[in-house]
């Protein structure tokens, strides 16, 4: 397990996703050396990324925390520019909406079976990756949600399908 939290760090930053959950379940249920011996498996990451930070030029795109449902707004509000005929154009512009309206109803959905469900590891993750798909993605990310999953939706998505398929989750799965 500590081996596949490590390489889970390592493959992508978001697989301290997976950490942070399992070092948060074991803190509630009052196992504070387990959570702390899991905690040590992010320490690789952590030094990765500072020595790759030390050796590269510092990122200079400005990126902040997003407020919850802003920047969906903001996409929302500014569409793409598509280089279509009309019709064309607002169909593609519609898919695009209807791209973000699902990835919404993903996140939310995944907030109400964290809300509803039994605070499993597998829930807390679900939490993490709903939380940092809302606060953590800022607008021009949106563009890119409509044509793929990044890397925070891909596995909120793959969390809900397990709860789906479970029978933990009875709303089904829309997005």
């Amino acid at each position: 397990m500590c081996l596949l939290l490590v390489a889970a760090a390592l493959v992508r930053d978001t697989g301290l996703l997976f950490t942070g959950s399992l070092v948060i379940w074991l803190w509630r249920r009052k196992e504070g050396t387990r959570a702390a011996l899991f905690a040590t498996t992010a320490a690789p990451a952590l030094l990765w990324f500072r020595f790759v930070s030390s050796r590269t030029l510092p990122f200079t795109e400005e990126r902040f925390l997003s407020w919850p449902i802003v920047a969906p707004i903001r996409f929302a509000l500014n569409p793409v520019p598509y280089d279509f005929r009309q019709p064309m154009r607002f169909l593609a512009s519609a898919t695009d909406l209807l791209a973000v309206c699902g990835l919404l109803l993903a996140v939310f959905g995944a907030l109400w079976v964290v809300y509803r469900a039994v605070k499993t590891p597998e829930v807390r993750l679900m939490a993490l990756f709903a939380v940092s798909a809302q606060f953590l993605w800022v607008w021009p990310d949106w563009r890119e949600a409509s044509y793929g999953c990044p890397r925070v939706i891909a596995p909120l998505l793959f969390l809900l399908a397990l709860e789906w398929l479970e029978g933990r989750c009875r709303w089904g799965f829309p997005p």
